[in-house]
């Protein structure tokens, strides 16, 4: 990957010495190309949240075809109606060129949601005016399900805990009313009788 890299970057310099058109075809084929090699989902949008851009990860994560996911606004496409204001937020948020990290439960196509981790920045123009959002998008849905579990267990082992203790508490008691019991009888009385 690094070779094949290099050979990318020695050919975006041969063509800029040919002339600029040419330069920005190769650049953007040659970032296309590392997109694709990314084990993140890569959705680039305009400010409206318009998608502009998909890697081949993301189009995999969420189900979509990449031709399917161009020109669709990706909070419509992607998030469940409840989640549109959060979002909405988070692109002013990018329009005043502040970057973050945030998880998101995202639609796949076929209806299920998946976990996201996204890691989002403002994407600006050569001149550097914000543009739109890069997001990087990490599939968490495991680990989310992961820690579901871990709460679960852990609110099971305290109520176990709980049960326990009580029992504890029962059987301490009953041992103290037989010590009670003996320590009241007469033994030699009982055995004369």
């Amino acid at each position: 990957l690094l070779a094949e890299l290099h050979q990318l970057r020695q050919r975006l310099r041969e063509a800029e010495k040919r002339s600029p058109a040419e330069a920005t075809t190769a650049d953007v084929w040659q970032l296309h190309r590392i997109a694709d090699f990314l084990e993140e989902g890569l959705l680039v949008t305009t400010i409206d949240d318009e998608i502009i851009y998909a890697n081949a990860r993301m189009a995999e994560m969420t189900g979509y075809a990449h031709e399917a996911m161009l020109g669709q606004y990706a909070y419509k496409l992607l998030l469940p109606p409840e989640q549109w204001p959060t979002i909405e937020e988070k692109n002013r948020e990018r329009q005043r060129g502040q970057s973050e990290q945030y998880e998101l439960y995202v639609r796949h196509r076929d209806g299920h949601f998946l976990w996201m981790l996204i890691t989002a920045s403002p994407y600006r123009s050569t001149n550097g005016e914000i543009i739109g959002t890069v997001g990087a998008h990490i599939d968490i849905t495991e680990r989310k399900h992961l820690q579901e579990d871990l709460a679960n267990q852990t609110v099971e082992l305290k109520h176990n805990n709980a049960q326990l203790a009580q029992q504890s508490r029962l059987l301490e008691a009953y041992q103290h009313i037989g010590e009670m019991a003996l320590s009241s009888l007469d033994l030699d009385q009982i055995l004369d009788t």
